[in-house]
């Protein structure tokens, strides 16, 4: 089968990293694979597609990437003539809906995220071209039952990362082997309500007895400069770690103690995933399908916005190493049971062939 996968970009983020990782996986099943991508800045992903034998187009940039994108789309279509498109993220659906009648290709399209989180004017263009969609997923029961509009479950599935030879989170930034790890991987964005993470941290520094430290990996984005400045503010600024981005930010999760996540709005993270798979409990917000996953024994879910919660939280489980192995142990078993990659795949291939 030929299919070419259509999204946004290719940055740092949980949809990219799912997109580069179905495209692979596929590739290796036989399929012939390409992706398509419209923002020409946000390419993190070009280079290891390319190692990986997985040809990658931009089909925008500049300024005029809109209609751009039009003319580019059509000539690679023209070209690739796939059978199957598999869009990701609203803006990228559209484009795939909008020129299915020039190719005739089944048409599947994956919803990341809640629908009432998209701007006004995308959800009212995505509303109405939904109807083109040969097969709509949602990557979490709460992404599905935020639509208006019928849509399949697959939840997102990793495999298991790789332990680095090299560790480098602690002896970066001289974090001593006795302090309690927090980290929260995600891109510095409104959404991910990091202002808020990084008030309850310092808020629960004045109340834990332990070392406690937080590392912050993710791009800056739109809010990293007023975040820094706001740590810097802090009593307990020097707890507070920026990595910035990392091209492979689960190495440094392996020795990190526990995952924080303090979002307003999600679909399912691949990062929380991730650190569920190797071994962390999880403190996160009860945004879209993390409190299904973390469910009563792998963390702790508080209610989106609630920043006493949070505090509460991050003192418990600094206090309490037994409560944080066994949340990690019941983590890793329940990823490896529930959320493998092969069993995502399998079911996204029963709906490229229509077996929906």
């Amino acid at each position: 089968m030929k299919i070419l996968y259509v999204i946004k970009g290719l940055g740092l983020g949980g949809a990219e990293k799912h997109v580069a990782q179905l495209a692979q996986a596929f590739k290796a099943q036989g399929h012939t694979v390409q992706i398509a991508y419209l923002l020409d800045y946000k390419d993190a992903w070009v280079r290891p597609l390319a190692e990986a034998g997985v040809p990658v187009t931009c089909i925008g940039g500049g300024k005029l990437w809109p209609v751009l994108a039009v003319v580019k789309m059509a000539a690679l279509l023209q070209r690739f003539k796939p059978d199957l498109v598999h869009a990701h993220l609203p803006i990228s659906g559209v484009y795939a809906r909008l020129m299915k009648s020039l190719s005739g290709y089944r048409l599947v399209y994956t919803e990341h995220n809640e629908l009432d989180r998209l701007h006004p004017l995308t959800k009212r263009v995505h509303a109405w071209t939904h109807r083109l969609d040969d097969a709509a997923i949602s990557c979490s029961q709460a992404v599905a039952d935020s639509l208006r509009w019928d849509s399949q479950v697959v939840d997102n599935g990793i495999t298991e990362p790789l332990r680095p030879a090299k560790p480098s989170l602690r002896s970066t930034h001289g974090i001593p082997s006795d302090a309690v790890v927090f980290i929260c991987v995600a891109n510095m964005t409104p959404k991910k309500n990091h202002a808020m993470l990084i008030q309850a941290f310092d808020c629960a520094a004045d109340r834990c007895e332990q070392d406690i430290r937080l590392v912050l990996v993710g791009q800056d984005a739109t809010e990293g400069g007023a975040l820094r400045a706001q740590a810097q503010s802090l009593k307990n600024s020097a707890a507070i770690v920026f990595w910035g981005q990392h091209p492979c930010a689960t190495d440094l999760m392996y020795e990190a103690d526990v995952f924080v996540l303090a979002s307003n709005h999600e679909g399912l993270p691949i990062s929380l995933l991730e650190a569920m798979s190797v071994g962390l409990p999880s403190i996160v917000t009860c945004a879209g399908g993390m409190r299904a996953v973390v469910g009563d024994n792998c963390g702790v879910a508080i209610d989106i916005g609630a920043r006493d919660q949070l505090t509460d939280a991050v003192v418990s489980l600094a206090g309490d190493r037994d409560a944080r192995c066994a949340m990690g142990g019941q983590a890793k078993r329940r990823i490896a049971q529930s959320y493998s990659q092969s069993s995502m795949v399998e079911r996204i291939f029963a709906l490229y062939l229509g077996d929906d």
